[in-house]
């Protein structure tokens, strides 16, 4: 007789028993089904945990904030009705990059597979000379203090034109990158637009990260 069982995930969490050691006699349906079904329960909750590629995303915010850079200023927005996020307050055409970093949560051994960032620029007549974009830097924990750091990904905006520049938009790309805390240091560098045709109040709404999460880890959290 088939004894068909796919897995409860949900199942209470016990030791499989194997087969009685008592005798031929003892052997029947029961003694073999439910060591199974324990084990198939177990599976599924394995399988619970799992996350399918590129299912998984985490808004960057506050708390994984690292610094802005001294140049102009990064006012976070949080009163009521507002986007969120921070806006950028400089001189218009302003040559100097300007940046915001945040530190980058996701799990040991996770792909990251996509950088987005949303950002509401004010308005412009002409595209900037220098646009937005968001750079992916590592590092080995001993270098923090000053040693080379590494460009991993670098991601530009590309609105074709001032107007389409100037709306409330999301820019971003495919990185694909395996995450090595044990041997890195990662963070997400925002840059502002600069030079020519630069405008004051620039803001970032938030950046996302899209990765692989193949097994429970609170670091994506």
């Amino acid at each position: 007789m088939s004894h068909p069982y796919t897995g409860d995930p949900n199942a209470a969490w016990s030791s499989a028993t194997t087969l009685p050691d008592d005798g031929p006699d003892e052997r029947d349906a029961a003694s073999v089904n439910v060591p199974f079904e324990d084990i198939l329960n177990k599976t599924e909750y394995l399988k619970a945990l799992r996350h399918d590629a590129t299912s998984v995303e985490r808004w960057l915010r506050d708390a994984d904030y690292v610094r802005g850079t001294t140049l102009g200023t990064w006012t976070p927005q949080r009163t009521a009705g507002s986007r969120g996020g921070w806006v950028h307050h400089h001189t218009a055409d302003d040559p100097t990059a300007a940046t915001i970093e945040f530190a980058l949560i996701v799990p040991h051994g996770a792909t990251l597979k996509r950088i987005d960032c949303a950002i509401d620029p004010a308005a412009h007549t002409a595209k900037p000379a220098t646009m937005p974009r968001v750079i992916l830097k590592r590092w080995e924990p001993a270098n923090i203090a000053g040693g080379a750091i590494s460009d991993v990904a670098t991601i530009i905006d590309t609105a074709l034109t001032a107007s389409d520049y100037e709306q409330p938009h999301v820019f971003g790309g495919d990185v694909n990158v395996v995450i090595d805390h044990e041997t890195y240091e990662y963070r997400v560098v925002f840059q502002s637009e600069l030079g020519t045709d630069s405008e004051d109040a620039l803001t970032l709404a938030g950046i996302r990260v899209r990765f692989d999460m193949t097994n429970l880890d609170e670091g994506a959290s």
